[in-house]
């Protein structure tokens, strides 16, 4: 979920870089009014942990909620 509420319009652009380095975009033009909330991902997104995931604002300001659940594969 990304918020602008900072009352002015923002543009946000989510991505995924893997091990490698390879950045995958996962969204390159997220544009919100102000006070405007959106849901960027409508399915889980599974990682593994050389992964980084990234949401940052190309202009304006947001604020950013990710729900993370982490996994210990040895447990089985």
């Amino acid at each position: 979920l990304v918020s602008e509420d900072n009352g002015g319009a923002a543009v946000v652009k989510a991505t995924l870089t893997n091990a490698s380095g390879t950045v995958f975009v996962i969204d390159n033009d997220i544009d919100l009014a102000a006070n405007q909330k959106e849901q960027v991902l409508s399915e889980p997104l599974i990682m593994q942990e050389s992964e980084i995931l990234k949401v940052q604002a190309t202009s304006g300001q947001v604020d950013v909620i990710a729900s993370i659940l982490e996994i210990n594969r040895e447990d089985r």
